[in-house]
């Protein structure tokens, strides 16, 4: 399933590059997104997706030459309906997915949530992968987590 997901983004030329998967279980869509601007890698999860469908849309980020140098990475469960169900094992086994990629994004994560439970869970996540090296950071706001990042630094000095 991960191979015909990657295929599908390798297939597309435009930016951000937009995964929807139908969800047969559950008769609903589930939507992970990923673009890349300047040295920041975002992926976005909204409504409800499976994890398979989070580390394909990683693998192809990681993978697209835009993302070449890139020096973090956000993710963004704001808007995430999947994320308030899912395990601490989970949780935990997405961080261990994403440190062993840590050296595509510049070994810096910020993470964004805007409810308790994300907040929660993605502080969980957080301290997972600081534990394998990477810095990581939680924030309400994906300003907050631009800026921290340094997304706008690289567009002032342009």
């Amino acid at each position: 399933m991960v191979g015909e997901i990657l295929r599908r983004f390798r297939s597309r030329v435009d930016h951000p590059a937009t995964l929807t998967i139908p969800d047969h279980r559950h008769s609903r869509r589930m939507s992970v997104t990923y673009e890349v601007d300047g040295s920041t890698i975002a992926l976005r999860l909204r409504g409800e997706y499976d994890t398979a469908a989070v580390r394909a849309a990683a693998l192809a980020a990681f993978a697209d030459r835009a993302a070449a140098g890139a020096t973090g990475l956000l993710l963004d469960v704001s808007h995430s309906r999947s994320i308030s169900s899912r395990s601490a094992s989970e949780v935990r086994a997405m961080a261990d997915f994403l440190a062993g990629h840590a050296e595509r994004f510049g070994r810096r994560l910020a993470l964004v949530a805007t409810s308790d439970v994300a907040f929660g869970l993605m502080r969980l996540g957080a301290v997972s992968v600081e534990q394998k090296g990477v810095d990581s950071r939680v924030f309400r706001d994906v300003a907050e987590a631009e800026a921290w990042l340094g997304h706008f630094a690289t567009h002032r000095t342009a």
